[in-house]
């Protein structure tokens, strides 16, 4: 069977899956989502269903807050979020393939905009499907307190060369297949 568990505290929190089994392959799990009944009401998500894949390890996050902005669920999994002058860029790894979706609550949201992918608004969320996966792709948002935002989810492929480094009180992510360390301010490869 597909495993998970729930975090929750207060009304946020995080979905932990796991669909495997060392030394043997588990089956496709196809058409899946989630009911969670939390203290402030019902959340089933995904909307769209997901087959969830062998060796499939996943955390995804609901209600989760962005600065002013509530991203109410993904399909991805939020790695870091690293500030960009007046701009903040959040980053969210895809899960074996899974097609990531995305639901912020639209009253957080004063604009909301994406360079692939559709954007549904509907019972007063704005949901992103059909969202490519990559360091091209991402959604840019502004809440309502003025603050900007780039989501990027990284693909399956592209999370396996993620570094992340803080340097100087900032953080530096870094796609790279190869090995690679700061040393003296000094990137190595």
């Amino acid at each position: 069977d597909l495993q998970y568990a729930v975090r929750v505290k207060k009304d946020t929190g995080y979905l932990f899956g796991i669909n495997y089994y060392r030394g043997y392959q588990k089956p496709v799990h196809k058409g899946v989502q989630f009911h969670l009944n939390l203290p402030d009401g019902e959340l089933d998500f995904p909307q769209q269903p997901v087959d969830i894949p062998d060796s499939c390890v996943f955390i995804w996050p609901f209600n989760f807050k962005m600065e002013g902005a509530l991203l109410k669920y993904a399909t991805a999994q939020p790695l870091c979020s690293i500030p960009q002058g007046k701009t903040t860029d959040w980053f969210f790894v895809q899960n074996r393939g899974i097609p990531p979706e995305l639901s912020f609550d639209a009253t957080s949201i004063q604009s909301i905009h994406s360079n692939t992918g559709r954007i549904h608004l509907e019972a007063g969320k704005y949901r992103i499907t059909g969202f490519q996966p990559g360091t091209d792709h991402f959604i840019e948002l502004t809440d309502y307190q003025g603050r900007r935002m780039r989501v990027f989810v990284l693909s399956y492929e592209e999370a396996k060369s993620v570094w992340l480094f803080h340097q100087n009180h900032q953080k530096i992510l870094l796609l790279s297949p190869a090995g690679a360390y700061i040393d003296h301010r000094r990137l190595h490869r």
